[in-house]
């Protein structure tokens, strides 16, 4: 069995670690999801074109927040993975 992570759990990952309410830097995402920063990259920009995280200048760094639509979408993320964990047993 492949053990690789999906896309979907990456996202949920980066939505989770982002919802905190004051946003991240790419390298707290880096780390907390263990990608570098060439991998992480194509994630992020896809959850921002997609209004799923927004982000903000502060002084030299870009942070990235979970946006409304984004904390939604993290709700549901969450339920499918419990369903297919569950359905996994």
């Amino acid at each position: 069995m492949d053990s690789r992570r999906t896309d979907r759990k990456i996202l949920l990952q980066i939505l989770d670690i982002c919802a905190n309410g004051n946003g991240e830097v790419k390298t707290k995402i880096v780390y907390a999801v263990n990608l570098n920063f060439k991998t992480v990259r194509p994630h992020l920009d896809l959850l921002v074109r997609n209004g799923l995280l927004e982000t903000s200048i502060g002084g030299r760094y870009t942070r990235y927040t979970t946006t409304t639509k984004g904390a939604e979408a993290l709700e549901h993320l969450q339920a499918l993975e419990k369903l297919l964990s569950d359905a996994a047993r």
